[in-house]
C-alpha cells in the first residue's frame, strides 16, 4: 500500500526488498511474487509492531480509550476502515472483540503497564498482516 516513497539507487529502503521493490534504473512494473520471507517481515518487522500502534493509538484518540463494548466495538469497525477500507462482517467483528478481550486478559497476567492498549495495538497488527490488506485486487 505504498504509494509515496524516496527510493534511490543508493538509498533503498531495505523492508521494500524482501518485497520485489523495483530496480530504480528499470521500469517500475512489478511482476507478482509470493515468497515466504514476506509474510514473516510483515509479521515480525519492528517497523510494522511500531506502525501498528501507532494507529491502535490514533484509533484510541478518535473513539476512547475505555475498555467497554461500546469502545471495543468502535476500535474494531475504525481499524478495519483504516486498514482494510472497509466494514468487518459480523463475525470477523464477533471475533476481533473475543481477541480483544482474551487479549486484555493475558497482558493483565503478564503485569503489562496497559493491557487494553496493548491488545488493541496486537489486533491492529494482525489486520496489517490480513490479506484484504498485503493483496491489492
Amino acid at each position: 500500500r505504498t504509494i509515496y516513497y524516496r527510493y534511490a539507487r543508493d538509498d533503498r529502503i531495505q523492508f521494500l526488498t524482501h518485497f520485489d521493490a523495483p530496480n530504480v534504473q528499470e521500469c517500475y512494473r512489478r511482476h507478482e511474487t509470493i515468497a515466504p520471507q514476506q509474510a514473516l517481515v510483515m509479521a515480525n518487522s519492528k517497523m510494522v509492531l511500531v506502525r501498528a500502534g501507532e494507529l491502535a493509538a490514533a484509533i484510541v484518540r478518535e473513539v476512547g480509550a475505555a475498555d467497554l463494548p461500546p469502545v471495543r466495538a468502535a476500535f474494531i469497525a475504525s481499524a478495519f476502515e483504516r486498514a482494510l477500507s472497509r466494514p468487518p462482517a459480523d463475525e470477523e467483528r464477533r471475533r476481533c472483540e473475543a481477541a480483544l478481550a482474551a487479549l486484555t486478559a493475558v497482558f493483565a497476567a503478564e503485569h503489562d503497564s496497559d493491557p487494553p492498549a496493548r491488545a488493541r495495538a496486537s489486533l491492529v497488527h494482525v489486520l496489517l498482516n490480513h490479506n484484504d490488506f498485503i493483496t491489492v485486487r
